[in-house]
Formats: structure tokens, C-alpha cells, sequence
């Protein structure tokens, strides 16, 4: 089976996160790929890629001589890309055109091909950009999803699909003081995603 898919992938705040940082918002962005494998009764194997990005935005608290509260206007947009090829296992059970199915996935994640890069603006009067390097990681969930065949026997169909996935590699945001120095940089525990995918393949 040969397949090519798209659609959105819901990406989590990086778990663990230090109580500095807040306000994540922006998550959600389009994500697409393709897949390719076989089906041996009633069992799936195979390999997919799925490609997306991580686009949002936070703010980060003050310690030491000021109080801990969130800066007035300090603002990061933070935005990398996610590479991440996997194997996949699908038990499937066949309901004339209609196969559903559902199983594990996993592989290696690349968070940012190249740099990632971190923009900001404290009291919305200076902007600045930071890099920061690529993360890898691992990457290990599961999926369910349906099919509808088009025409009889192989051939083309349809499909829909929707998972969860932890991702072991972790954001690196950048911290600055209200001169504008970076002052650190903080790592998450990994991160969530729940991608949802519509695509088309072809059985031969």
C-alpha cells in the first residue's frame, strides 16, 4: 500500500516546563506526509514521514530584585520544523469496503532542520532574534483510523486518521532580562502532538 496524507497536528506545551514561562498559545499547524507498506491478514507494517511545524508563542517571568510577575509586553515567537519518520503496526479488521484499524508507531524526530529560531519584543519595542540548535529525539505513539475503498478488490482509497504522540525531544527557549541580555535557556521534558490526517492510497 502507497499512501500520501495532510492535515493538522495539535502540538503540546513542553511538559515539565519551568513555572517562568506562560501564556503558550499557537499550536496547531498543518502537517503532511506519505506512508508505504503491506498488509499480511490482518496485520499492517510499514513506513510513513510526516512533516509539520511548531509555531507559538509565551512569555517569561522575572526573578531576583523584581517581583516574579509576567513582563508587560515580553513576548517570544518561537517556530521549528518537525521531521519525523516512523514504523508503523495496524491490527485491521475488514467490513466489506469499509477497514478499520488501529496500532502503534514510532521512530526518530528531528525538532528544527537547521536552527530553531526565537524572536522577541519586551514592552513591544525591540525586537531580536536567537538561535538556538536542532533537537533529535524519539518519537513513539499510537493511531486509529478508517478507510473506504473506491472501487473493488485493490486499488485507490480513502482514509482518515487520528493519534497521539509523545515526542522525546525538548524545546530550548530563550530567556532575556529587561536589557535585553539573554540570560539562559530552559529545556522541556519532551513534548505531546495529536495529529489528524486525511489521505489517499492505493492497494496493489
Amino acid at each position: 500500500m502507497i499512501g500520501l496524507h495532510g492535515g493538522m497536528q495539535f502540538n503540546g506545551a513542553p511538559m515539565g516546563v519551568s513555572d517562568q514561562f506562560d501564556n503558550f498559545s499557537n499550536f496547531t499547524e498543518f502537517a503532511y506526509g506519505g506512508r508505504l507498506g503491506v498488509e499480511l491478514r490482518k496485520v499492517q507494517v510499514g513506513v510513513g514521514l510526516l512533516l509539520t511545524e511548531i509555531n507559538h508563542s509565551y512569555s517569561t517571568k522575572l526573578s531576583g530584585n523584581l517581583p516574579a510577575t509576567t513582563l508587560l509586553g515580553t513576548h517570544y515567537d518561537y517556530s521549528s520544523d518537525i521531521l519525523n519518520p516512523y514504523l508503523f503496526v495496524n491490527l485491521v479488521r475488514n467490513m466489506g469496503p469499509l477497514q478499520l484499524y488501529y496500532g502503534l508507531n514510532g521512530g526518530p524526530i528531528l525538532l528544527g532542520t537547521g536552527q530553531t529560531q526565537v524572536s522577541w519584543s519586551p514592552m513591544k519595542s525591540y525586537r531580536s532574534t536567537e538561535y538556538v540548535p536542532a533537537q533529535w529525539g524519539i518519537s513513539a505513539g499510537l493511531q486509529v483510523g478508517a478507510r473506504m475503498r473506491i472501487l473493488k478488490g485493490k486499488g485507490p482509497g480513502v482514509f482518515v486518521e487520528g493519534g497521539a504522540r509523545y515526542n522525546s525531544a525538548a524545546y530550548e527557549m530563550t530567556q532575556h532580562d529587561l536589557n535585553a541580555n539573554m540570560v539562559g535557556t530552559y529545556k522541556g521534558n519532551g513534548f505531546l502532538s495529536f495529529p489528524f490526517l486525511v489521505g489517499v492510497d492505493y492497494r496493489l
